[in-house]
């Protein structure tokens, strides 16, 4: 029986080019042993690239193989297991988390949400409601606060520090928002995400 595999969450940059052929999976057999793995492992995530398709395990480490490759199982016999794997998919539920869903959608409700708007004191993320230039509206999360100047390494101007709004935009499956940008008066992720 498949599961349902959690988001490619990165830490690295949001350069367009490593995404632009990139699709997350959403569900994917049980086990998984890779070319040079002892021990059969959970996958946690999955990313598809054309024809190839790299895979992360619970315990880290990172296997990258055509499609279809050999090594995938739902049903293991008497096999070694990670135990690492095994506990943090437990930990986190993996198997209790339902297939027929919008995986995108359940994504969001795992991402952590931010303290402080990504919008907040960036003036590309602020749309001014007037000449004023007193009041403006969030493009990340809808809000309408006030537009202040900014001094120090990021001088200029922008939205008043706010938390996240209730319109507050969709997580990039790979870098929350982390990478919020203003794309032709929209907000989205620097990677491109948003656009597909």
């Amino acid at each position: 029986m498949p599961v349902a595999l959690f988001p490619p969450v990165t830490h690295g940059g949001a350069d367009p080019r490593h995404y632009v052929d990139a699709t997350p999976l959403t569900v994917a057999l049980r086990w998984m042993r890779g070319p040079g793995n002892a021990a059969w492992h959970r996958v946690r995530w999955g990313v598809r690239h054309g024809d190839h398709v790299s895979w992360s395990y619970w315990c880290n480490p990172a296997s990258s193989f055509k499609l279809g490759g050999p090594y995938q199982r739902d049903v293991l016999e008497d096999d070694a297991v990670c135990a690492r794997c095994v506990n943090l998919a437990e930990k986190h539920d993996q198997d209790g988390m339902p297939l027929d869903v919008d995986r995108y959608r359940q994504w969001a409700n795992l991402a952590r949400r931010p303290a402080n708007c990504p919008g907040s004191r960036r003036a590309e993320l602020c749309r001014p409601i007037d000449e004023t230039l007193r009041v403006g509206v969030c493009l990340a999360c809808g809000v309408t606060e006030q537009i202040r100047a900014m001094r120090g390494h990021r001088c200029g101007w922008g939205l008043a520090r706010h938390a996240p709004g209730d319109g507050l935009i969709t997580p990039c499956p790979w870098h929350e928002w982390r990478y919020v940008i203003a794309d032709g008066g929209v907000a989205g992720c620097q990677c491109g995400w948003h656009r597909r």
